[in-house]
């Protein structure tokens, strides 16, 4: 074991360095991205899509950023971000995550808000891959080609590039998988 973890972790830098460099050329924002800082932070105003009330209405460009970025006085405040998540189709947490986020950063836009919790569920995802294909092959050099695999997949790095909770999804997913594989072990077990 002692010897493989060296490589695994080259593997994870070299993963998080591929991903590192996109994200630094990360140019705009998809509309569902602008969507997951204005239901995160839009105070009791989610859906800024909504054009039909701004009707005959002139919006400058702080209505805008007042939408996405948490203002001084509304930090920590999650009753807006259930409320938008009520209205919308999505589980809350991924948006609490994120308003969590940029309320230590009131009045401060910075898709880095998005991509840090995404980095982070990805070393996670990479942690659950190893202990999966481990558990399963008890190979090291199975679980070394699976990091590899996903890792530098197309999907892996737009999971972690696009700020939607598709990656904290996948890394929940793992966790889930890892633990019922550890149950049936020790069903298994408990049978021999």
């Amino acid at each position: 074991m002692k010897k493989v973890i060296p490589l695994f972790c080259t593997l994870l830098v070299a993963q998080l360095s591929i991903i590192f460099f996109f994200a630094t050329k990360k140019n705009g924002l998809f509309i569902d991205e602008i969507w997951t800082y204005n239901l995160s932070n839009s105070y009791f105003n989610p859906f800024i899509g909504n054009a039909s009330k701004f009707f005959n209405t002139v919006l400058d460009g702080s209505f805008f950023y007042n939408s996405l970025t948490v203002q001084q006085n509304q930090i920590f405040s999650y009753a807006s971000v259930f409320a938008s998540q009520a209205a919308d189709v999505h589980p809350p947490l991924y948006y609490c995550l994120i308003h969590t986020i940029c309320s230590f950063f009131p009045n401060t836009f910075s898709i880095w808000f998005g991509l840090a919790p995404n980095i982070l569920f990805f070393v996670l995802v990479y942690f659950f891959i190893v202990a999966i294909s481990y558990d399963i092959t008890k190979n090291y050099i199975f679980s070394l080609a699976s990091c590899l695999i996903y890792g530098f997949s197309l999907g892996a790095v737009s999971t972690v590039l696009i700020i939607r909770m598709y990656a904290m999804l996948t890394a929940i997913i793992m966790a889930v998988l890892y633990i019922h594989i550890k149950l049936i072990d020790d069903i298994y077990n408990d049978l021999n």
